[in-house]
């Protein structure tokens, strides 16, 4: 038997030079994760643009036409229910991305790990589907406290271009990886009734 665990992750090797993050979009609302996690991009020597979802289509505006190192959407922090999550602003956003021609920015989904998580647990399935449509967006979704603003441990894990993670978690500070472990079972005796019928399957 396998099960999946939440197992810490060490840090990816930093770059060798200063400046290396490039240009980042950042689809959010000025929410305390979002604005943590712009100041640790810029502290690498990234250059930041935040785009409210009130003016979502600037934001397509700037997928169509300019390179970006990569795009944080975070539209659907606040969202308490499926319904809320932003979705045609998202797809607007996509469809503006893809018909970008040149070197493609890497897609980072911020979802929320408190009480909207299974609000938000909708977008892990629409991660997932882009992986394999868009697979070098190299997409991520990054499970996040709308609060924390302890944010430095994700930033090698946005900027690493050699990292095959698709969903991680920062908990308590640390950031943490989905894998398949074995399930350990403990045997339990089973007593055999006199008055009872068994049915025994499989081949001898």
């Amino acid at each position: 038997f396998f099960e999946t665990m939440l197992q810490p992750l060490p840090a990816p090797p930093p770059p060798a030079r200063n400046g290396w993050a490039g240009a980042w979009l950042f689809l959010s609302d000025g929410d305390a994760a979002t604005r943590a996690l712009q100041r640790a991009l810029q502290a690498t020597g990234a250059t930041v643009s935040e785009v409210p979802v009130a003016r979502a289509t600037e934001a397509e505006g700037l997928l169509a036409t300019q390179r970006w190192a990569g795009v944080v959407h975070a539209w659907n922090l606040p969202a308490t229910d499926p319904a809320a999550l932003r979705w045609r602003e998202l797809l607007a956003c996509i469809k503006a991305a893809a018909g970008r021609e040149g070197e493609p920015a890497r897609w980072v989904f911020l979802t929320s790990r408190g009480a909207n998580a299974l609000a938000q647990s909708p977008l892990g399935g629409f991660v997932i589907g882009l992986q394999h449509e868009h697979p070098d967006w190299r997409p991520l979704q990054l499970e996040i406290d709308a609060g924390e603003t302890a944010v430095e441990p994700c930033v090698p894990w946005l900027l690493d271009t050699t990292s095959s993670e698709r969903r991680l978690v920062l908990r308590s500070g640390v950031i943490c990886g989905q894998r398949l472990v074995e399930k350990t079972v403990a045997a339990t005796p089973q007593a055999i009734r006199a008055d009872g019928s068994y049915l025994i399957t499989g081949a001898a």
